[in-house]
């Protein structure tokens, strides 16, 4: 968990909104286990970043892109590219 956290505090210094899913392979945690963390350490050290969850990848990217204003950029880090 501690990893976890370190990874949002990380987010918190750069983004103003955070989009996280579910991923296909939970690793034996509970399936939104690891967004739920993340979320959390941003809401604790930085309430004034969004932090939102999405269904999956297409829907945490159609949500990004669709709220992405000119001068803005989004960050796609996925689990695998086929």
């Amino acid at each position: 968990d501690s990893v976890l956290r370190e990874g949002a505090q990380a987010l918190a210094r750069v983004f103003d909104r955070v989009i996280l899913h579910k991923p296909k392979d939970a690793r034996g945690r509970r399936p939104g286990e690891v967004a739920e963390i993340i979320c959390a350490e941003l809401k604790r050290i930085a309430p004034q970043v969004d932090c939102l969850m999405a269904d999956d990848e297409a829907d945490a990217m159609e949500r990004a892109l669709t709220d992405l204003g000119p001068g803005r950029f989004a960050l796609l880090c996925y689990e695998s590219f086929n």
